[in-house]
């Protein structure tokens, strides 16, 4: 949600507060950016030790519907 909040930002300045001047396209390809940047980064980190592990992981992670209800 963090790396949304930031390219939506970006698109906000760039569009001086304009919502919808927003480019959504841009904002879709700028959130996946650093959500890949954020996730790479902290791969390459402790988990780096236990690739398998954190393949494993992410493979069981995106596999199951995730409950976002309180």
């Amino acid at each position: 949600m963090f790396c949304a909040q930031q390219a939506l930002c970006r698109e906000l300045v760039r569009t001086d507060g304009g919502l919808p001047a927003v480019d959504l396209d841009t904002l879709r390809a700028d959130s996946q950016a650093d959500r890949h940047e954020y996730y790479q980064g902290r791969l390459e980190g402790e988990l780096a030790r236990w690739p398998k592990l954190a393949a494993a992981v992410a493979a069981q992670v995106m596999r199951q519907e995730v409950d976002t209800e309180p």
